[in-house]
């Protein structure tokens, strides 16, 4: 049997953006949030840190939304689909959605930025919303029916939560005075 494949260039352009199923589903899901709701299975897949900085609030708070915005066009944060879902000055806050390539498992990023006497403390949130990807129809609502499903999110380089703060961080770091 011959299978038609779009010429190798189609195939190698990156995707920018998530799918139909998952641009629709995704802030469904990651309202819901059905992977975290069992704290000690939660674990497995939540990583969180909290860096001092230097800067003043409004200049990190610029430096972090260009630096994912850096990601969200370079899709060099773990080769993922990034949206800026929220990023609110005002309160120091910034929300990101990351979708896996192919699959496109959602897994939330979330970024605080708090005030201090002398610059700002910046606490990041990274978790798996869920144990089915985006992409399939009705997902959501299969996730909330799966909740108590233990899952990792883990692959060959170590935990992608983990290394995606990290990542975040040193790109950071080359911006900000960070501590």
């Amino acid at each position: 049997a011959i299978f038609l494949l779009p010429p190798p260039s189609i195939m190698a352009t990156p995707q920018k953006d998530p799918g139909f199923f998952a641009s629709l589903q995704g802030p469904l899901q990651a309202f819901l949030r059905p992977a975290m709701w069992i704290p000690g299975m939660r674990n497995i897949r939540y990583h969180t840190e909290q860096w001092d900085c230097q800067n003043a609030t409004s200049e990190a708070f610029d430096a972090v939304l260009s630096t994912c915005t850096a990601f969200r066009d370079e899709r060099n944060l773990l080769d993922a689909y990034v949206v800026i879902h929220k990023a609110d000055k005002s309160t120091g806050y910034i929300e990101l959605h990351t979708y896996t390539p192919k699959a496109e498992w959602l897994d939330v990023v979330q970024l605080y930025l708090t005030p201090k006497t002398s610059g700002c403390t910046i606490r990041i949130r990274s978790w798996s919303s869920g144990f089915l990807p985006v992409c399939i129809p009705l997902a959501p609502f299969f996730n909330v029916a799966f909740f108590w499903f233990p899952f990792a999110g883990r692959d060959k380089d170590g935990w992608l939560n983990s290394r995606r703060c990290h990542l975040i961080r040193d790109r950071l770091a080359t911006k900000l005075t960070l501590s």
